[in-house]
């Protein structure tokens, strides 16, 4: 589609929006759009007031993570027909773990759940750093328990992965309704968001672990901290990019990816493998943002 410039005034440049465009968006006068450069591209974001609310109705078998996947994809209201209280008690606990949904209407067979907050793209950068600074005192918690032998301890670190799911799941809804800051880069977000959820699972297990081990040694502490010394290298790249940065992740990851190797090869532990599920998880994440920055 092509559009002629017009002068206005003696600097000021202006087109006309293509008047569909215009009504899909449900623009009028006065409202704001975005804009957003990418290289020579300009590319224009529809603001305008949008009251259309994405409603499903679920009968039959339905869980938890059904839930939790209608949130991600954008759904603003659920309703859910149950048939037994363990899977309304399931999905009631999972609401409580999700960002703005709220039941609003309960029978005895039945439960409404609808989305009161606002996505806002403002918010997109204040959750992801928090769910990286959580991430970050997750992994750090893990190491101090273990290393004081407090193994009972990681019963309540693990529930940090439930604050982390929160989180991811509010950005990849975020992505699903209103698409990542440069467009084009979408896949990559996305791709990024799920990784990081993934890298708080990995943790979450090594906890499980340990609390039915009760055992720990040196060498196995020594390459969980090396695994958490990579996350702190992609914490700190992912706020200020550098080849040289970039460079030093790599080399981190392939050092350690040799050495879990070879400890897997003398020692098959339990440890030697979660670090190695954990260092490939990080090395992810970072791939999906070396994409969206490429």
């Amino acid at each position: 589609m092509r559009r002629k410039i017009v002068k206005q005034g003696t600097a000021t440049m202006t087109i006309s929006l293509p008047s569909k465009w215009v009504k899909q968006n449900n623009l009028k006068e006065g409202d704001e759009v975005e804009m957003t450069e990418e290289e020579n591209k300009l590319v224009i974001g529809g603001e305008g007031s949008n009251d259309e609310i994405k409603k499903i109705e679920i009968k039959g078998k339905f869980g938890k993570n059904d839930l939790s996947h209608l949130y991600m994809v954008g759904y603003d209201e659920v309703v859910i027909h149950f048939d037994d209280e363990k899977s309304l008690n399931e999905i009631l606990d999972r609401v409580n773990e999700i960002i703005g949904f709220e039941v609003i209407d309960q029978t005895e067979k039945s439960v409404t759940i609808k989305n009161i907050t606002s996505e806002l793209d403002s918010e997109y950068d204040n959750i992801l750093r928090k769910t990286l600074l959580i991430q970050k005192d997750m992994n750090e918690n893990i190491v101090n328990a273990l290393k004081n032998k407090e193994f009972e301890r990681l019963k309540q670190i693990r529930r940090q992965e439930v604050i982390n799911n929160k989180f991811t799941g509010f950005l990849v809804r975020i992505i699903s309704k209103k698409g990542y800051a440069n467009q084009s880069r979408s896949p990559q977000a996305y791709d990024m968001i799920q990784n990081l959820e993934r890298v708080a699972d990995q943790y979450k297990y090594l906890c499980d672990d340990y609390i039915e081990l009760k055992k720990i040694n040196d060498e196995e502490l020594d390459l969980l901290i090396e695994a958490n010394e990579l996350f702190l290298r992609f914490y700190d790249l992912h706020y200020k990019l550098t080849p040289e940065k970039k460079h030093e992740f790599r080399k981190l990851r392939r050092e350690l990816f040799e050495k879990t190797k070879k400890a897997l090869m003398n020692n098959p532990s339990i440890m030697n493998h979660h670090v190695f599920n954990i260092a490939e998880k990080i090395y992810n994440v970072a791939g999906s943002f070396f994409a969206i920055n490429v």
